[in-house]
């Protein structure tokens, strides 16, 4: 699950460092500071997951390179619910504003 890319300064994820260095690295970066150990352990395993992604696509040879943002402390689930207007499938709500459904009438 990858959210390293996003809009934000993104880095690419340097070979050679260990995802433990590389999160308090983002963590100064971006000037993280998380409310408990319990959501910086949560933070930090959805900053490895993406991290490791990041260095696994960089490592296949791509005319592009992956980078980590200020996202990159997201779990694709909780990015997918803040950032994409994707349905909330615990409550059924979709923080999209209509739906359209096509109704192949010619527009003026």
């Amino acid at each position: 699950t990858m959210l390293g890319l996003g809009g934000c300064a993104a880095q690419a994820a340097p070979s050679g460092v260990d995802a433990a260095s590389a999160f308090d690295a983002f963590k100064r970066t971006f000037g993280r500071r998380y409310a408990s150990l319990v959501e910086e352990e949560a933070r930090r395993a959805a900053f490895e997951d993406n991290f490791f992604y990041v260095l696994a696509a960089n490592s296949q040879g791509h005319s592009y390179e992956l980078g980590l943002s200020s996202l990159a402390d997201m779990a694709l689930s909780e990015f997918q619910a803040t950032h994409t207007g994707s349905l909330d499938t615990a409550s059924g709500n979709s923080s999209t504003s209509g739906v359209h459904t096509p109704s192949n009438q010619t527009m003026p």
